[in-house]
């Protein structure tokens, strides 16, 4: 919230364990991190190393080129039945303690499937549907805290202090698409996959602040923020991807989102009352169906695999994710305070840094029947840590996937098991969402260090 006129601006800061909880669950929004979601069994125990060479119809995602010089499968269904996930954050009250917060969620992975186009466009043209979950992610938390301080600082003494803070987060971006992908030659193919993204997302925090005077007046401090919005875009992933002896290469790009349409709504309340504080306040305003956008980055990707042995192969793949400038992602008209002269601006801001990821797989197959596979994949946060204009930027942790398992032929089924765990910490910068109202002193020393884990299992099946 930025505001014009002549009381000041709220200052910025933190408030113990309260506060380090709110940050904590911003912190795990999974579109922060463009790899934490992998497509396909095989995929995902390779840690996303296929761009090059992708084996089954996840090609449709990592590179279309793929598709018209394998001989994928008709069908793929891959699923992650459970992932446990726990995020930890250390000193998270400035004296040393430990919160965590662990539970159990499961989603759909990748559908797709050929479509019978051969006889249309020829033998070496081919075409696929795809669906699947782009970005996932939900969070409700609620903090609270109490104890004896000197809060109001005007006031002689110490208060005794009672807080309390709500947040929750959720975001869903599914992604539907057809593949068309042809071959250049015997060895080499291009193909790019049509996406049309439905995404939607909410974010609403509420906090409150109490004080009880020595003289027995009470004084209270509260800021309701609530922004919630669906948009509608189109998105393509080219790909070229060539097969040259005991080598599988491929390049792959992504665009950025091409707006459809898309609304949000934004609702801001506060109110500051009590405690012998001059001016009371009191500002309210609500704006709906309001223009609204997400942007993505462009994105640039180089696989490859490489036979080190008729039962050994390496794969490795890297992928570049241009940055995102700032932007507002939803369109808000300033305001005028209902209690003063001020003018406000909620901004619903936005942007991403560039970043670099890069994955290595391993796959061997003693025997026909069994293989089994080895990978290690980092999932570096794109949100700027120096954000100061957003109260909706998560302070992202820069992850480490580590993937192990093995697929079975079973007749014309291939049955994939596996395991993928996840990990990375980040310390939490100086807070940008954190409330402190005028004539309120409270901590904004204290720092801590968020750790993140999950244990993803895998199940897959792919018909032949």
């Amino acid at each position: 919230m930025e505001r014009q006129g002549n009381r000041p601006a709220f200052a910025v800061g933190g408030l113990p364990l309260l506060f380090f909880l709110l940050a904590v669950f911003t912190s795990e929004a999974q579109d922060a991190n463009y790899w934490t979601q992998q497509y396909g069994a095989y995929s995902n125990l390779l840690g996303g190393s296929v761009i090059g060479s992708a084996s089954d119809l996840s090609a449709v995602y990592y590179n279309p080129g793929r598709l018209s010089i394998n001989d994928t499968s008709a069908f793929i269904i891959s699923a992650k039945a459970y992932q446990y996930r726990v995020i930890v954050v250390e000193n998270a009250s400035g004296d040393g303690s430990r919160v965590s917060n662990p539970f159990i969620s499961g989603s759909p992975d990748l559908v797709a499937g050929n479509l019978p186009v051969k006889k249309l466009f020829g033998r070496s043209c081919r075409m696929a549907y795809s669906f699947l979950q782009r970005y996932q992610g939900e969070f409700d938390v609620v903090g609270r805290n109490a104890f004896r301080a000197d809060v109001l600082p005007d006031q002689n003494g110490a208060e005794f202090f009672a807080a309390e803070a709500k947040f929750e987060y959720k975001v869903n971006d599914f992604w539907a698409g057809v593949t068309w992908s042809t071959a250049l030659s015997p060895r080499w193919g291009v193909g790019i996959t049509q996406f049309v993204s439905v995404r939607s997302q909410r974010w609403d925090q509420r906090i409150l602040y109490e004080a009880l005077i020595q003289n027995g007046n009470t004084a209270t401090a509260n800021r309701f923020q609530d922004m919630r919005y669906n948009a509608y875009s189109l998105v393509w992933r080219l790909g070229l991807s060539g097969n040259l002896g005991p080598w599988r290469l491929g390049l792959s790009v992504t665009t950025p989102y091409v707006r459809l349409f898309g609304n949000g709504n934004v609702l801001y309340n506060e109110l500051i009352a009590g405690g012998d504080q001059t001016d009371d306040l009191l500002v309210a305003d609500q704006q709906l169906k309001q223009k609204a956008r997400w942007r993505s980055p462009w994105s640039v990707g180089l696989g490859g695999s490489l036979d080190i042995s008729s039962s050994a192969r390496i794969h490795l793949s890297a992928e570049w994710f241009a940055p995102v400038q700032g932007y507002d992602l939803i369109d808000t008209e300033p305001f005028t305070g209902q209690s003063n002269d001020a003018t406000y601006v909620h901004r619903v801001f936005a942007s991403r840094e560039m970043v670099l990821n890069g994955s290595v797989g391993v796959e061997f197959s003693p025997e026909n029947r069994f293989r089994y596979y080895g990978s290690f994949a980092t999932d570096f946060s794109a949100v700027p840590q120096s954000t100061t204009a957003s109260v909706f930027a998560p302070i992202g942790a820069d992850l480490y996937h580590l993937g192990a398992g093995t697929s079975a032929r079973l007749g014309r089924v291939d049955l994939n098991l596996g395991l993928v765990f996840s990990f990375g910490a980040s310390d939490i910068p100086p807070f940008t969402s954190v409330y402190v109202p005028p004539g309120w002193g409270l901590d904004s020393e204290n720092v801590a260090r968020i750790r993140v884990q999950r244990i993803k299992l895998i199940f897959g099946l792919t018909l032949i």
